[in-house]
């Protein structure tokens, strides 16, 4: 307050313009600073992330896109994930279609180390180019889990929870069906998930 004055003294009759263009520049600054910190939230697009907590879409049945790293591309859920988060989603047939219906943030090392390991047990099907006969369609009922690493990797894998079950992280395709590990994994999502 005693260098406004001094300001003021100094510059006579503009010691009011003076003050007002002091407050415009501060409150300018105060508004730059809001605009970066709310620009700083992680873009999922880029297969990077300055965070380690993504969040929900609020709509399911959304496509896998390819993996910018380079890991992925040959493996489905590479290992060394530091947190994964679930988000189940109800199927076309539901009255919450394609809604989210559960979620859950897995930061126990050891249930992080089942769900990849039980992921990466998944073997492709090789007959009836990979789609068996008879075997229904996913309605689009599943469970997204996105996988984060150190260095800002990350990678999605959306995981069918009905009809002929698939897990698919844009790169690899893997089915559930009429396997032990996919049984396994599918209950274990099932249980995370599910809202209390």
């Amino acid at each position: 307050m005693e260098g406004s004055r001094r300001w003021g003294t100094f510059l006579g009759g503009r010691r009011v313009a003076g003050a007002v263009s002091a407050g415009v520049v501060i409150g300018a600054a105060a508004l730059l600073g809001f605009s970066t910190l709310a620009g700083a939230a992680p873009s999922r697009r880029s297969g990077r992330t300055h965070g380690s907590r993504p969040s929900c879409a609020a709509r399911g049945n959304v496509r896998v896109h390819h993996n910018s790293w380079s890991v992925a591309e040959r493996t489905l859920a590479p290992h060394g994930a530091r947190v994964i988060n679930l988000c189940q989603y109800a199927g076309a047939n539901s009255d919450a279609r394609y809604k989210l219906v559960g979620n859950h943030l897995v930061r126990s090392q050891r249930t992080r180390h089942q769900i990849i390991s039980r992921l990466d047990a998944l073997r492709p099907f090789h007959h009836f180019h990979g789609h068996p006969p008879g075997c229904p369609k996913s309605e689009g009922q599943e469970v997204v889990a996105t996988l984060v690493y150190k260095g800002g990797h990350q990678v999605t894998i959306a995981v069918d929870l009905a009809g002929c079950t698939y897990a698919r992280n844009g790169d690899v395709t893997r089915p559930l069906f009429n396997t032990t590990a996919g049984s396994r994994l599918e209950k274990q999502l099932r249980r995370l998930t599910r809202r209390k």
